[in-house]
């Protein structure tokens, strides 16, 4: 038989060498899948703030497109136009008298038609056609309207019927101010993202 000499048999590792290694392994672990999962919900987060601000801006490009090529519909407010409506009536005459009708509302609940919690849906819609026309919905169920709020201004027609008189002299625009949120999506309270948007868009349309 073979004699091992004395040096060879202290080669190799002692239980607490092994210990100390596991422990080191597992301390890396633990810090690189935390660095990995905070890395991919940074990429989540990034991904619906894009994903979210892409879809605000469509919704702005529609009702900034129908304003300017539009007027106010005033006739449409019952009682007249308050500070922030929450329902902007827009018209428009065409070169064969019909009148070319639209509206914008935020809404809530089913009415919006997604396959969400009633509480959770909360959406932008447009209608075309005057009283008879059906609401649309335009706004995705990953994004939450919170509320959205129009100040017209002039408050009186600036081209009323006839040319009446008294009319104010400035072009109609419409201030939009919409608040947005990922609510819909995430229903965790540190994971809602909210967004303010402000903008004035001015008609292009002068009857007078």
């Amino acid at each position: 038989m073979f004699e091992l000499k004395k040096n060879e048999l202290s080669k190799g590792f002692t239980l607490m060498e092994i210990v100390v290694v596991l422990a080191i392994f597992a301390v890396a672990s633990t810090i690189i899948s935390e660095i990995f999962v905070n890395l991919h919900k940074s990429q989540v987060h990034i991904r619906d703030a894009q994903q979210a601000s892409t879809e605000v801006r469509y919704i702005l490009d529609i009702m900034a497109r129908e304003i300017r090529s539009k007027n106010i519909d005033y006739a449409a407010y019952s009682g007249g136009i308050t500070e922030g409506s929450d329902v902007l009536y827009l018209i428009k005459n065409n070169a064969t008298g019909v009148e070319d009708k639209v509206a914008f509302q935020k809404i809530s609940g089913a009415a919006c038609g997604f396959d969400l919690p009633v509480e959770k849906a909360q959406c932008l819609q447009i209608r075309r056609g005057g009283d008879g026309g059906i609401w649309n919905t335009i706004s995705s169920p990953s994004l939450s309207v919170e509320n959205i709020k129009f100040y017209v201004a002039p408050l009186q027609d600036a081209f009323p019927q006839g040319g009446a008189t008294g009319a104010p002299d400035v072009q109609p625009r419409v201030t939009i101010v919409l608040w947005t949120s990922n609510n819909a999506r995430n229903p965790r309270p540190d994971e809602l993202k909210f967004s303010y948007l402000q903008t004035t868009v001015t008609s292009r349309m002068y009857v007078r």
